[in-house]
């Protein structure tokens, strides 16, 4: 994979992280990990999980 893609997803795994175990909005995750645009974010997020950052936090406080 290329270095871009290798990256984004570690920016990614790090904001799913930080979604279970804070209580910062994903927007404020998302410039935390490096995003500059929280649409982007999202778009990316969703892409890569499969939901919202708003979704898979809800769904990873309910397994808990």
């Amino acid at each position: 994979k290329p270095f871009k893609t290798v990256l984004c997803y570690k920016r990614l795994d790090v904001a799913a992280k930080l979604l279970t175990e804070t209580d910062k909005s994903a927007a404020d995750i998302a410039r935390t990990v490096g995003f500059h645009s929280a649409s982007h974010f999202y778009r990316t997020f969703s892409a890569r999980f499969g939901m919202t950052p708003n979704e898979y936090r809800k769904t990873k406080a309910e397994k808990e």
